[in-house]
């Protein structure tokens, strides 16, 4: 299983190319411009909820796993073109 590792926020995290690719099958299915805007940037509030949850409780495995998936869903929101703000970055 590969694994990519993504940058948000000033936070490091790592995911499986299986996660991002049911991740991508799931945004290719919504093409509803009134889901994208209200969920980008709702995924972009939860994601920085755990981060800040994450900084909070020196990163428990449950939270730092719950901060992968919001981080790795943003990349293929950004991926798929819509705007996220700070951007992720792979590595």
């Amino acid at each position: 299983m590969s694994e990519i590792r993504l940058s948000w926020s000033g936070a490091d995290v790592t995911v499986t190319d299986e996660y991002l690719e049911e991740t991508r099958v799931s945004v290719n299915m919504e093409q509803s411009r009134a889901f994208r805007d209200w969920r980008v940037p709702r995924a972009i509030e939860l994601a920085q909820r755990n981060l800040e949850a994450a900084e909070a409780d020196n990163a428990s495995e449950e939270t730092q796993a719950t901060l992968a998936m919001y981080i790795g869903e943003l990349y293929i929101w950004q991926e798929d073109g819509e705007l996220v703000e700070p951007e992720v970055k792979a590595s």
